[in-house]
């Protein structure tokens, strides 16, 4: 068999070759494996920080210049108004409502999507009980609360979501607690032909005949 010189340059190239990537592989495992995502990481987080820098460089600019104010807690208080709901309490016959010039919201698909709906909702109502005078505090009497949605359409009331309020309400501490032995609820339903509307009334239980 005749030998081919150029046949055995190939060889043992290829085996160098071969080796050299062997070599890297053993290498590999005695090391955690890294990639270039750590310094990709790095990147980002620089730019978000000169991001950041540059964001708040240019809003002190624009305060310096005039071109934007920082809104006093009163002027966001007043553009909350038309939305805050109108609440009464009789002192005579302890009887507490509230009333929404909107429906506040039904439940949705995913719980992230309801957070920051729900905790605006919950900061509305509480800032409309702030603004009463009198407020009511049930204390661990039990109490009833009712809950009429008027829409223009039928609604499944088992979709209304009314956790949020019935919380904001114990924030307010209108109630000891909220479980069952203090509080019990129904919702009910009215057609209108104009905007919806919710209506709350607190009642205690001793004056519901069931």
């Amino acid at each position: 068999m005749k030998y081919d010189k150029d046949d055995g340059m190939d060889f043992f190239k290829e085996l160098g070759e071969y080796s050299q990537f062997h070599r890297l592989m053993d290498e590999l495992e005695k090391h955690p494996i890294r990639t270039n995502a750590d310094e990709n990481i790095k990147l980002f987080n620089a730019f978000c920080e000169q991001y950041e820098q540059i964001k708040g460089d240019f809003i002190q600019s624009l305060i310096h210049l005039n071109d934007l104010e920082v809104m006093p807690a009163i002027s966001f208080n007043k553009a909350l108004d038309p939305y805050l709901p109108k609440c009464n309490y009789d002192t005579k016959t302890e009887v507490f409502t509230m009333d929404f010039n909107f429906v506040p919201h039904l439940k949705v698909e995913y719980l992230r999507k309801f957070a920051k709906p729900k905790n605006a909702f919950v900061y509305l109502i509480m800032e409309g009980i702030k603004k009463m005078n009198i407020k009511p505090n049930y204390n661990k009497e039990p109490v009833i609360i009712i809950f009429t949605i008027s829409k223009k359409y039928l609604f499944d009331v088992d979709n209304v979501e009314i956790k949020y309020i019935i919380d904001a309400m114990r924030y307010s501490k209108f109630f000891y607690d909220d479980s069952y032995d203090c509080v019990s609820y129904m919702v009910q339903g009215k057609n209108t032909d104009g905007q919806s509307l919710m209506t709350i009334k607190v009642v205690k239980k001793s004056d519901f005949i069931l």
